[in-house]
């Protein structure tokens, strides 16, 4: 009988091949399983190893180990280095590999009879005409450019002089010293420096994306020196084409075989991937849950700004799920701003991941954090706003 998945085929192939090249078991059956599992199911045994599947020894058989060798002639010594499942290079692997594959299927761009030689030029041609690229953003804004106000508040002003590398980051303030435009200011900071590649949003409910995905829509455009969609992420998005997708239709303007080619990104297997996005939390805690794909979400938000707004306003179970999350996008290259205007000393010690006895000033508002190499950032207080509005809000939190 023969084996009708490929996924298993490929994977059992890229195993026995590394074997013959001496590469010991358990490194040889993780490095397969990270190509086997772009389908999404997983197959594993307790040895790692899988048995072989149902296949004819044919023709088919050279021409997998074929296209086997190339993989492993262009990813070279790689290969062959020990790996171990909590590396966080396994699933960010294995979502590029994912995303490669469903780009690589579409017979638009990919021909099955292609020419090997010319298909590094093929692919740029079908990322470009996708427009999964890249953002280009604009060099040495101002603050007056992005928020139309003179000058930064002690707050924002602190957060964009403070936060300059990838790690996790708390900011603490009460409403209204704005706190959005501070990690908008960071963001677009570290992306202007090159230490990001992307925004992800993440709030509570779907009403307050919905009135985020605004103003996180204008700050792109200002940002950017060629006009990007700010996707908004969440389960009724599709019902809010308007405030979702507002320039949909001019993206799907061009025409295949009569039929309209619609938004690579409108999936939402697919969507994270775009550079922007708003959304629920829940879209991002997904990459770190047992779901399908699971994998190409946490590819997608690496090494991207990733903004929590108001931490604590969780339950313990989500609570848990986004200390989880914070841990492994740090891992992968993020800069995590969490923001809250009414977190406590001991909630903030937990996310950040320190101990007690490392705790940080007993001050409001403030900033603390520390880097994705684990250095804890000195803390910064930040002045506190002088309106009188303010005190009860002071009082109950110190």
């Amino acid at each position: 009988m023969c084996e009708k998945d490929h996924s298993k085929i490929s994977q059992y192939t890229i195993q026995q091949i590394l074997k013959k090249h001496g590469v010991k078991s358990g490194t040889s059956a993780l490095w397969a399983l990270i190509v086997g599992i772009h389908h999404s199911r997983i197959y594993w045994t307790e040895r790692g190893l899988i048995s072989e599947p149902g296949m004819n020894q044919d023709v088919w058989e050279n021409i997998r180990e074929e296209q086997a060798q190339i993989i492993l002639d262009e990813f070279g010594q790689l290969s062959k280095e020990r790996i171990k499942r909590d590396n966080p290079l396994v699933w960010w692997l294995a979502g590029l590999i994912s995303v490669a594959d469903w780009i690589g299927s579409d017979e638009r761009f990919f021909d099955p009879l292609v020419d090997t030689k010319n298909v590094r030029k093929v692919a740029n041609e079908a990322l470009n005409s996708l427009d999964f690229v890249p953002p280009k953003v604009k060099s040495q804004l101002s603050f007056y450019d992005l928020f139309n106000f003179d000058s930064p508040n002690d707050l924002q002003d602190k957060v964009f002089n403070t936060i300059k590398e990838p790690g996790i980051y708390c900011i603490e303030a009460p409403m209204g010293m704005g706190k959005t435009e501070a990690a908008f200011w960071c963001s677009y900071n570290l992306m202007d420096k090159g230490l990001a590649n992307g925004i992800y949003f993440a709030l509570p409910t779907q009403a307050t994306s919905n009135r985020i995905h605004y103003r996180m829509a204008d700050f792109v455009n200002k940002i950017t020196e060629e006009k990007q969609i700010t996707r908004l992420v969440h389960g009724n998005s599709w019902l809010m084409e308007d405030i979702g997708f507002p320039e949909i239709s001019s993206i799907q303007g061009e025409k295949d075989d009569g039929k309209v080619i619609k938004d690579w990104f409108a999936s939402k297997k697919r969507v994270l991937l775009s550079p922007f996005g708003v959304g629920t939390i829940d879209q991002a805690l997904l990459a770190v849950i047992a779901v399908k794909h699971f994998f190409v979400r946490r590819f997608a938000l690496a090494g991207k700004v990733v903004i929590l707004d108001e931490v604590h306003s969780y339950d313990k179970y989500t609570g848990t799920l986004i200390e989880k999350l914070c841990n492994e996008l740090v891992k992968l290259g993020c800069t995590v701003l969490l923001l809250s205007a009414t977190l406590t000393a001991e909630r903030r010690n937990e996310l950040l991941n320190i101990d007690e006895q490392d705790n940080i000033l007993n001050s409001y508002p403030l900033i603390t954090g520390k880097t994705e190499k684990g250095k804890m950032m000195l803390p910064v207080e930040v002045e506190p706003p002088k309106s009188s509005e303010y005190k009860i809000i002071f009082s109950s939190i110190q």
